[in-house]
């Protein structure tokens, strides 16, 4: 399947963008159609492996619910402990040895950094399928390396909104529209106007 995937996206990318080798000589001459379809492929190729590696450990719905219970649970241990520690009958000698009464009380402050880091963790986990955002913003970069054309999600039949459907039906297993994530993702890039034409 991945050989056709490859194929089809790479077709989806022409016209190619031209791309330039350094010869030993030092002169720049433009890759062969052949070279260019090699690296091409082989990019394609990287990319999709990437995905399928990364996709169930870090971007499954499930995953993401891991992350966020485990930060939660995290977040009551140290404001519980936090509570212990600043008890008015925590006993004197225990308060030296932790260094609380310390102008900056160094145990407080690791524990309010991974405080900080696991609420981060916990509030800043998408809602939405990681897995499709990806296969779409994988796609968008393709398009703006190897292709020609600028990236467009006017219909789900356009090189863009075809690539990523391709990526994450290659990753998943299932066949997408993933236009809609395709316009969210391209949005910033119209608002200033970065996109090539």
């Amino acid at each position: 399947m991945d050989d056709d995937t490859v194929k089809y996206i790479a077709d989806f990318l022409k016209p190619w963008r031209i791309q330039q080798k350094q010869l030993p000589t030092g002169h720049l001459v433009e890759k062969s159609k052949a070279e260019l379809l090699a690296e091409i492929s082989a990019a394609v190729q990287r990319e999709i492996d990437r995905l399928r590696e990364l996709a169930p450990d870090y971007f499954s719905r499930s995953a993401i619910q891991n992350t966020r219970q485990q930060a939660r649970e995290i977040v009551a241990a140290i404001d519980q402990l936090t509570l212990l520690l600043s008890a008015k009958t925590l006993s004197p000698e225990l308060r030296l040895r932790l260094g609380l009464d310390l102008p900056s009380p160094r145990a407080l402050d690791a524990l309010h950094e991974v405080r900080r880091l696991c609420q981060a963790a916990d509030d800043d986990q998408p809602g939405a399928d990681q897995v499709k955002f990806w296969c779409v913003t994988v796609a968008l970069n393709l398009m703006l390396r190897f292709s020609q054309k600028r990236p467009t999600a006017g219909s789900i039949k356009t090189p863009f909104c075809a690539i990523a459907g391709l990526l994450y039906q290659s990753v998943t297993g299932d066949e997408e529209n993933l236009r809609s994530i395709c316009q969210a993702v391209l949005r910033p890039y119209q608002e200033i106007d970065i996109l090539p034409t």
